[in-house]
């Protein structure tokens, strides 16, 4: 019965993905973001599954109010988290930090997270939104160990891509 579930959400999913992004968008998640709004939805797929619902019940309009709602939550956990990350070295704009250095930073940890491997992207992506790690661990379903791994890992891709952009320590 899970592995049908999971494909019958996996192609729900797939079906609606631009209906998922348009919401996305709409509640201002970044471009880089929108794999974790998509994760979410099949998410709150899975729990509304839980409870006696059947696929063949949710509509695109039940689609779209689970996406928006996810990207409602992905942008008041990143509010609330603001805090230091715990990898100091992965560069952080400060006060001082020009607009234009700021700039350059955004585009270069969207193009360094987007060039991760999916799993990878995920999981870096809600450590960077301010997620812990037992958290990621529980929304993606996956245990606290290859959480870890895949935080890690990710992290160091993450690192050394920064470097290579000419970010890292002393810049």
């Amino acid at each position: 019965m899970t592995t049908t579930l999971s494909r019958d959400i996996e192609i729900m999913v797939a079906s609606h993905e631009p209906r998922v992004r348009a919401a996305a968008r709409r509640y201002g998640v970044d471009a880089g973001d929108v794999d974790l709004v998509l994760q979410e939805t099949r998410v709150r797929l899975w729990r509304l599954a839980e409870r006696g619902s059947t696929l063949a019940e949710i509509g695109p309009a039940l689609i779209y109010r689970l996406a928006a709602g996810a990207a409602i939550d992905l942008l008041r956990r990143r509010d609330a988290r603001r805090e230091e990350p715990e990898d100091a070295s992965i560069p952080v704009p400060s006060n001082e930090t020009s607009p234009l250095d700021r700039i350059a930073l955004h585009d270069a940890l969207t193009h360094c997270v987007g060039a991760l491997l999916t799993a990878r992207r995920a999981v870096v992506g809600m450590y960077l939104h301010g997620a812990p790690r037992e958290e990621i661990a529980s929304l993606m379903c996956w245990s606290e160990a290859k959480t870890r791994n895949l935080l890690y890992r990710g992290l160091d891709d993450l690192r050394q891509c920064l470097r290579s952009s000419g970010f890292g320590e002393g810049r």
